[in-house]
């Protein structure tokens, strides 16, 4: 396990292997995680860990850690032999460098499971890896745990991230079909996920705005009072809230994405009350969306300004659909429901159907500093 230094030109990196970094905090599941993987993809590689704790009597050397005492560690470290290591509690860790450098520049594929300590350091030096940081869920009625962001802020829930979340962990084997749980920003939210590739997302608590005047809204989306319809607009939410604006079907199409000090998000829609469906567009300039083909946040919330407003029943279930994407050629159809009970909205689903487009990797550029 001689020391050997990293390649900075990566030659033939076309047919060099990739390397797979899984971390998590202690308790996470990493371990769990990997041997399902590995057993799943048999032609991946396994990185063997040195450390300096005692060896268990199940384990064997050389299999499941290289056991070194600590001065050959030390020694380790000063020849530059790890590619990462790290003190955890009172032993010490590390991954052998060489043995890395030479599975990857065999075209072989590698999984190295470790701490996030050593995943930084294997991010500086080998930015071309893959990192997988496994974050547990903070309660146990939760089946997984989710962080959504724009490309401006993060997000306590969103709609389509979540129901894409759930179908494509179904399609990769990490859940079965029936009702989840996910944890986010927003709490626990259920989500019906099937094999056809749909998942119904039921949204955080309803909440209800008072109403507002239509002036400034009409104003920064570029329409005027001659395009407004009303009811008043009113800040609705299942999670994340929007200002819902009511216009005619012709006004859709013109309105504009507004600036950011007047409203940083807003939902401008025409109403079909025969249909109970809407044409809506979803602007979120305050968090980096001009705009947005399928909101699953705001189409919850939808149904509670509907039925706050009383375009939609009081009392039980009602369906409505939302179609958003048109003006920016990405058309998407939300299918949606809510519950109220004494003219106040208690429950909204939404469900969306997913359709795999694309695969790849996406491409981090080295970190500098």
């Amino acid at each position: 396990m001689s020391g050997a230094s990293v390649n900075a030109d990566r030659k033939n990196t076309a047919a060099r292997g990739k390397l797979f970094v899984i971390a998590a905090p202690s308790g996470a599941g990493k371990t769990s995680l990997v041997r399902a993987l590995m057993q799943r993809e048999p032609s991946l590689g396994f990185s063997i860990s040195c450390t300096t704790r005692k060896q268990r009597p199940t384990e064997v050397h050389g299999e499941d850690y290289f056991f070194v005492d600590t001065p050959e560690f030390m020694r380790m470290v000063e020849a530059d032999e790890f590619l990462e290591f790290a003190k955890v509690f009172d032993n010490h860790y590390g991954t052998p460098r060489r043995p890395v450098e030479e599975a990857l520049d065999a075209g072989g594929n590698l999984i190295l499971e470790i701490d996030w300590q050593g995943a930084q350091q294997v991010r500086r030096v080998m930015p071309e890896s893959v990192s997988i940081f496994v974050l547990p869920p903070t309660v146990s009625e939760a089946t997984y745990r989710a962080r959504i962001f724009t490309p401006a802020h993060e997000l306590p829930f969103a709609g389509h991230p979540s129901v894409g979340a759930a179908v494509t962990q179904l399609r990769r084997g990490l859940i079965k079909a029936g009702e989840v749980v996910m944890e986010c920003g927003a709490g626990l939210l259920p989500i019906q996920v099937d094999d056809a590739g749909r998942a119904t997302v039921t949204g955080a608590t309803p909440t209800l705005g008072a109403e507002l005047d239509p002036g400034d809204l009409l104003a920064g989306v570029g329409l005027t009072g001659d395009d407004y319809r009303g009811p008043a607009p009113r800040w609705a939410g299942c999670g994340v809230e929007f200002p819902f604006l009511h216009v005619t079907a012709e006004a859709v199409a013109r309105a504009v994405t507004p600036p950011p000090q007047i409203v940083d998000t807003i939902c401008v829609f025409a109403w079909d009350a025969e249909r109970r469906e809407s044409h809506a567009r979803v602007m979120s300039p305050g968090h980096g969306v001009a705009e947005d083909p399928a909101t699953g946040s705001a189409a919850l919330a939808f149904g509670v300004w509907l039925v706050g407003s009383g375009l939609l029943p009081g009392d039980g279930l009602t369906k409505y659909t939302v179609r958003q994407g048109l003006e920016i050629h990405r058309p998407s159809t939300l299918d949606c429901t809510v519950t109220a009970v004494g003219g106040k909205a208690v429950q909204a689903t939404v469900t969306g159907h997913v359709v795999p487009i694309a695969s790849g990797e996406i491409v981090i550029p080295p970190f500098v500093g």
